[in-house]
């Protein structure tokens, strides 16, 4: 999830990716629901940060 954040940003601001290590495979349901949710949880702080005009 956060290789393809990381090319997207890189593709929208015309600049090569950097090189990301190797995420390990999760093999356990429920340590693969805890990372969904911490990506979602990301996304939303990321999508406030953005939108909020005093951080910015």
């Amino acid at each position: 999830l956060v290789t393809n954040e990381v090319k997207n940003v890189a593709v929208k601001a015309r600049a090569a990716p950097p090189a990301l290590p190797e995420s390990p495979l999760i093999c356990n349901s429920q340590d693969q629901m805890l990372v969904q949710q911490l990506a979602e949880i990301i996304k939303v702080y990321g999508g406030n940060i953005e939108q909020d005009e005093e951080f910015n």
